[in-house]
């Protein structure tokens, strides 16, 4: 008998982790789509020590330095490698119609590219074709938002011309019996088949009958109206039904496998659809999920507020006035406060006016005050987002700012020179939560979805973490983002070397600025995370959310240092600039902790709201650490003085 050619082990360490585990995994995920055994050995394998994870290693190599072996005298007997072929589908190339409407592609840009096209073609003569994309591409950003507008209400008219094109649309494919597969063509001869499904017929009704029941109501519901379609045009026209074709397939399947696994095929089909499904609704079920909580749950999260101050009044009635005492409203937004920001001061940069407060909104405006001791000045409004203004933040010189939008854009603006107007503009395809300013004021920092994008002040983006082909990327939203300071270098010039990530995935993650490589992972949090903040000489980290828990980490050794346990949802964390306190604003209060003795000195409660709706939504210390502003989901900022002559802590 011939020598088998030897099979070549799984590669590297997790291949042998998997091949070991699979059976144990096929078992933990049956009834899921095929890639959730990948899935859930990433996450077992990514768990293990070190130690074991050199375990399988060894494995690999032992595996390996056999294969060789076995090779080499498979070889040395004559036998010949052959490379292992992978079973895959072959492309199906769909017959075009030359009668179909034509869809619009390319949104506005396309439309001013089409228009154009000849006059940059001329323009570029004698260059190479991308020559005309790039010029289209620089000429396009040239223009105004006015003038972009034309060529969007353009792109309008010709996207509701086609879909009113398409609700009268017969597709010819199904007469031609062009949707039939060519992978397999039929054997047997038209007459033979007419009999074998006349024949056959009871048997067929009754398999079509199950598998109804197995399809999801929706399909369901779009298989029949389909099908209704089809025989009004059969009627029509006078035209065979697509149905025809669909009977045809049936009978093949019929003809090649049992029922059973046809059945098997469209149970697997459909469960894969409904995972889907479930994934890209993600954001719903977790809303839903917290609405569920409904008014209860906030009024009991209030009276766990009010029995908290009921304690520290026994304690020292006056200490409510002692650490900070409420001195108004400083401004007001049509909705939801999103983010608060200042401006931070570095070696190089201060702010002229240090009395700067920045504000974004789910109105979509962003607003900045002026707000000296005992007053308040609205000075700028920036108009330019189309969706909820997600993020924002200060220069240190208070000159500029940058935010964020779930309308996919970043916007950078200038507020002196020309306030309110937008200097830089960039998009991607995400929604996005969070922005950030370096303290050189050179990189600007997006999260959207799973990615985080480095961009320079041009709002070119220059790196993108997050790509499928990164294993080390968050595995859902991105929430928040911070620059880790330099303190320690006296030459640093405000220039980060790493910055900190926090994600509804349950993790921080702390990452090289220059090489954009993972440096440590925090694990801990056992729920979303809305909130990282790094104190003022960068030795702490405090992260909090929905579990309702302020973690203290050292960000040096990345360990968790303890818990600071708060009533309710943790919606945003600062650091006093000048004391040893952590300021937290949740569903239902505002609370101040004192690090050194780890207990709560104050705390403010709003009142009980419907539906889960928060109270305090953000929040941030003023420059000099003497105020401490917060926002609201009734689109008010409340402003908090701390009582003087207190000695700075940092």
């Amino acid at each position: 008998m011939a020598m088998a050619q030897p099979k070549k082990p799984a590669g590297g360490a997790f291949g042998q982790f998997l091949a070991e585990k699979r059976p144990e995994l096929q078992t933990q995920c049956k009834g899921q789509p095929i890639t959730a055994i990948t899935k859930l050995a990433s996450e077992k394998f990514k768990a293990l020590s070190e130690e074991d994870k050199k375990i399988y290693q060894e494995k690999f190599v032992a595996a390996k330095a056999k294969y060789d072996e076995d090779m080499k005298a498979f070889l040395e007997a004559g036998g010949e490698k052959k490379a292992i072929k992978k079973k895959g589908k072959k492309d199906i190339k769909k017959k075009k119609d030359p009668q179909a409407p034509k869809k619009p592609a390319g949104g506005a840009y396309g439309c001013f590219l089409a228009k154009n096209r000849a006059a940059f073609m001329k323009e570029c003569s004698g260059q190479p074709v991308t020559a005309v994309t790039k010029l289209a591409s620089a000429k396009w950003k040239e223009l105004s938002d006015e003038d972009k507008k034309i060529y969007e209400e353009e792109f309008q008219k010709k996207k509701e011309e086609y879909q009113e094109a398409m609700k009268s649309y017969v597709p010819l494919s199904s007469a031609d019996g062009d949707d039939e597969p060519p992978a397999k063509k039929r054997k047997t001869k038209e007459g033979a088949a007419e009999a074998a499904k006349s024949k056959d017929q009871t048997a067929m009704l009754q398999a079509l009958e199950k598998v109804n029941g197995l399809l999801h109501p929706a399909r369901r519901a779009l298989l029949v109206s389909g099908i209704d379609r089809a025989l009004e045009r059969e009627k029509r026209a006078g035209q065979p039904a697509a149905h025809a074709v669909h009977w045809e397939q049936w009978e093949q399947m019929r003809e090649e496998k049992s029922w059973a696994q046809a059945e098997q095929g469209l149970q697997r089909n459909n469960l894969e659809i409904i995972a889907q499904d479930i994934d890209q609704s993600k954001r719903h079920v977790l809303e839903l999920k917290s609405s569920l909580l409904g008014k209860q749950a906030i009024i009991e999260d209030h009276q766990k507020s009010i029995q908290v101050e009921e304690q520290l009044l026994q304690l020292n009635p006056g200490f409510l006035e002692m650490v900070l005492r409420k001195v108004g409203i400083v401004g007001k937004h049509d909705s939801w406060i999103t983010d608060l920001s200042v401006p931070v001061p570095t070696s190089e940069k201060s702010p002229e006016d240090p009395n700067l407060l920045l504000s974004a909104s789910r109105d979509g405006l962003l607003k900045l005050w002026s707000v000296p001791e005992g007053a308040s000045v609205q000075k700028v409004v920036c108009k330019g987002h189309r969706d909820v203004v997600s993020g924002c933040q200060l220069s240190p010189d208070g000159q500029f700012a940058v935010s964020c939008s779930w309308d996919r854009s970043m916007k950078i603006w200038h507020l002196e020179k020309d306030p309110g107007e937008v200097l830089r503009s960039g998009r991607i395809d995400k929604q996005l939560n969070t922005v950030i300013f370096s303290p050189d004021m050179r990189q600007i920092l997006t999260g959207g979805g799973t990615r985080i994008d480095l961009w320079n002040t041009l709002a070119e983006i220059k790196y993108t973490l997050g790509d499928w082909i990164d294993s080390n990327k968050h595995t859902d939203w991105v929430s928040a983002l911070e620059f880790v300071p330099l303190v320690s270098k006296e030459d640093d010039k405000g220039r980060p070397e790493s910055f900190l990530s926090a994600s509804w995935d349950h993790k921080l993650k702390r990452w090289n600025l220059t090489k954009m490589k993972l440096i440590k992972e925090f694990v801990g949090h056992k729920g979303v995370v809305h909130s990282i903040c790094i104190s003022p000489d960068a030795s702490l980290i405090a992260s909090g959310g929905k579990e309702a828990v302020a973690k203290l980490w050292d960000l040096a050794e990345g360990m968790l240092l303890y818990d600071l346990t708060v009533v309710s949802t943790i919606n945003s964390l600062a650091f006093s600039p000048t004391r040893y306190w952590l300021a937290v604003a949740t569903d239902v209060s505002v609370e101040v902790w004192d690090l050194e003795i780890k207990q709560q000195i104050w705390v403010d409660r709003g009142p009980p709201l419907p539906e889960n709706i928060p109270w305090a939504t953000c929040l941030k210390w003023s420059t000099n650490g003497q105020s401490l502003f917060v926002g609201h989901s009734d689109g008010t900022i409340t402003r908090y003085d701390e009582e003087p002559d207190r000695p700075d802590r940092w």
